[in-house]
């Protein structure tokens, strides 16, 4: 468990690196898992089967987490926010307040397409009627646990357990996954029946999840990291001004939240539709090539956001803007000598996943291009959302989601999947602006290019100098794919370290950036 304490300055770094490598290390192992789960379904089933398969999930995964409603969130912003401010009577009517609603619209739309399960299947697949009505059904159970484990998750996340999450939500939950589906593989099951066995660990998953998020309610601590008792700030309301104070930030969210995981699986199941199973099979796979890097933001996110709700709760714009540049060198230094790797060696990437999917080299190419523009712009989706503009994030999810749509619409019958990449490209660059203007607004950081200069020539440097060096010495091989992403890894190391090595008086995490935030502090406030 994590005690959320305003940390000394020479533990800055250090405070926000060691729960942000206990995420990442979760995120990378759960990333491998799903980046398996992937290439053993392409080499078992062939594109076209994998791009079926791709869309059913998306659609099960669309459903799922906007039965959250954005509790989820909401969760993780009261909880921290009720352990800084020193409030520990909300923390139990706050998770009620988040459960039971969830609960009941989620059972609610369980029941109606269990029941609707043959008609769905009838205008579906009308070849395979029964077998995908079976799916249905099982999915549509599913749906529930699915979000019940989220919210038991993002309780323990709340509260500082940040390893419990990490291990549940990136290790857990995909390593069933995987487990499923080898098991339909290996019973030579079709991709139905595959579908069905990848959901079929979350029934345990949901009593562990439980189990740790109700441990984690009975750990709050009572008084502070430093001994002293923490002094309640006065109660604002009982459990009704709980509730609607909770749901006020969620509803929001939950729109925001639904929009976005649409936005993940849009593309694909457009594609799926509009230019054929295969090339969907293609693009899928194109995008979880490139996706993988997203983990580093995914970490830094869980790393960063009790953190974040804390110093914004208690209106410390300068520990926001620490907390946001440090999170975005961290961002540059993990992801872009990731996708300089992989532009090296696309091809390699793409016959991992078998002969059909050679295609994916160039969109790969294409979507690399707009991750490398969202991790330079750091977690600004994190300081907008914590900073309690829900709604703001949600007016820009809408514009980007028609972005996506009529592009999409557009693009994808004239050029298929590069159509696609090129629009996702220009829908991230679209949402990365507008939450980089709010956030100079009305948070009062400056969303510069500082970060990236510092590290970014260096992180490409390391990124692109490795992978050419080991694709001329060991080939086109996924060996030398994989020890130039390790070289290069480790030269970024190097480089974000030299100062300290060199015995220089600032640390990149430390002193030259708090005292520059500092110079700044007036504007931004």
């Amino acid at each position: 468990m994590v005690v959320i304490t305003q940390d000394a300055p020479g533990r800055r770094g250090l405070g926000l690196l060691l729960p942000s490598a206990i995420s990442l290390g979760a995120a990378v192992l759960g990333a491998g898992v799903n980046l398996a789960l992937a290439v053993l379904i392409g080499r078992a089933y062939g594109a076209a089967e994998t791009g079926t398969f791709f869309a059913i999930i998306g659609v099960f995964l669309v459903a799922a987490n906007t039965l959250k409603l954005g509790a989820d969130t909401g969760l993780v912003r009261m909880l921290s926010r009720a352990v800084a401010l020193g409030r520990p009577a909300q923390i139990v009517p706050t998770v009620v307040s988040a459960l039971w609603p969830v609960l009941v619209v989620a059972g609610l739309v369980a029941t109606i397409a269990y029941g609707g399960a043959d008609a769905l299947a009838d205008a579906l697949r009308p070849h395979d009627a029964a077998r995908t009505a079976s799916m249905i059904r099982y999915l549509a159970i599913a749906l529930p646990l699915m979000a019940v484990f989220a919210l038991a998750t993002a309780v323990a996340r709340g509260l500082g357990g940040i390893g419990a999450f990490a291990l549940q939500q990136n290790v857990a939950l995909p390593l069933t996954r995987l487990a499923g589906v080898l098991v339909a593989v290996w019973l030579g099951q079709s991709i139905l029946v595959a579908t069905q066995w990848w959901a079929g660990g979350l029934p345990v998953l949901v009593v562990v999840a439980l189990a740790v998020a109700v441990r984690a309610v009975r750990r709050v601590p009572l008084t502070r990291a430093d001994g002293l008792d923490q002094a309640p700030r006065p109660e604002p309301a009982p459990e009704a001004g709980v509730f609607a104070a909770f749901w006020r930030f969620s509803l929001p969210r939950a729109a925001s939240a639904a929009i976005e995981i649409v936005l993940e699986w849009l593309d694909v199941i457009l594609v799926s539709i509009l230019a054929g199973p295969a090339q969907a099979g293609v693009y899928a796979v194109a995008t979880r090539l490139v996706k993988v890097s997203s983990i580093a933001d995914y970490a830094l996110r869980v790393a960063l956001s009790t953190r974040l709700s804390a110093a914004l709760a208690t209106g410390d714009v300068d520990a926001v803007r620490r907390i946001y540049e440090l999170g975005t060198r961290l961002l540059v230094a993990l992801v872009w000598p990731y996708l300089a790797v992989l532009l090296v060696f696309g091809d390699v990437a793409a016959r991992v996943f078998g002969g059909d999917f050679a295609g994916a080299t160039a969109l790969v190419a294409i979507l690399a291009g707009g991750m490398a523009v969202v991790a330079g712009a750091g977690s600004l989706q994190s300081v907008l959302l914590l900073s309690g503009l829900s709604r703001q994030q949600l007016t820009n999810k809408i514009v980007v989601l028609a972005v996506s749509v009529v592009g999409n619409l557009v693009a994808v019958p004239a050029w298929g999947a590069r159509g696609a990449a090129v629009v996702w490209a220009l829908a991230v660059l679209t949402d990365t602006t507008l939450a980089a203007r709010q956030v100079r607004r009305r948070v009062g950081v400056q969303v510069g290019w500082r970060p990236v200069r510092e590290i970014g020539p260096a992180a490409l440097l390391c990124g692109f100098g490795s992978a050419v060096v080991f694709r001329g010495w060991l080939g086109p091989s996924v060996v030398a794919m994989g020890a130039a992403g390790i070289g290069a890894l480790a030269l970024v190391a190097v480089v974000w370290c030299w100062p300290d090595l060199r015995g220089g008086s600032g640390s990149r995490s430390g002193s030259r950036s708090g005292s520059r935030s500092g110079s700044h502090g007036g504007n931004a406030s």
